[in-house]
């Protein structure tokens, strides 16, 4: 029963704190997302909200997340910057540099702590992080290059910033998970002529639902 309060709390939590980091990023880039008496009223903030609660709530539902308060932070802190990232991609087509810089703090701070606290299991997550972030920027940068420099900058940095997060061990399925969502969708779209082969669909999206699947996966 402690397991389901608390996550329903912090999944209500993590949904009200995403919405607050969306007006702050809109009102501080001035990135003038859709509006209504004053409030950021859209279908891609809504889907984004209902998507964010309800990964959260089956992230934690089985309870081995809350067995180490740094990997609840952490993914608490990845779940959330990639909800407001994934509003900014669908509605402006753009992964701002502050909102990743801001990801970036928060994972050092994180690191810091628990290296200052338990020196051999900071440096071994620090270690594993890294290795994530070259693996999945890596990746991405190769991508870049071979698309052309189609596939955005935005992405190659955000998938290194993932990396950090999810460490080795994840970082590949969200990758997977989130490239095949993505074809899938690609593949729809074209079928139904929404789009040509020449057109780019926001990653970050897929990438969000990935990284949700790997938690809850893997």
């Amino acid at each position: 029963m402690k397991i389901i309060i608390g996550t329903v709390l912090g999944s209500v939590l993590i949904t009200i704190i995403f919405y607050i980091g969306l007006l702050i990023t809109d009102k501080v880039l001035l990135l003038n997302i859709k509006r209504k008496e004053g409030t950021i009223v859209s279908f891609p903030v809504i889907a984004t909200g209902i998507l964010t609660f309800l990964g959260w709530f089956i992230i934690c539902i089985n309870g081995q997340i809350y067995r180490s308060i740094i990997e609840l932070s952490l993914v608490f802190f990845l779940v959330c910057g990639m909800a407001v990232l994934n509003v900014i991609d669908i509605e402006k087509h753009i992964i701002p540099n502050l909102v990743l810089k801001v990801m970036l703090l928060l994972w050092s701070v994180i690191v810091g702590i628990t290296i200052i606290l338990d020196t051999g299991a900071g440096i071994t997550l620090a270690c594993q992080a890294l290795a994530g972030g070259i693996m999945g920027g890596t990746v991405f940068f190769l991508c870049y290059v071979l698309s052309g420099k189609r596939l955005g900058a935005g992405d190659v940095k955000l998938v290194f910033v993932m990396g950090l997060y999810l460490t080795g061990q994840r970082i590949m399925g969200a990758l997977l998970y989130g490239v095949l969502l993505c074809c899938i969708y690609s593949i729809v779209q074209l079928c139904r002529k929404k789009i040509g082969f020449k057109d780019g669909v926001p990653m970050t999206p897929f990438l969000y639902m990935g990284t949700v699947l790997a938690f809850i996966i893997l």
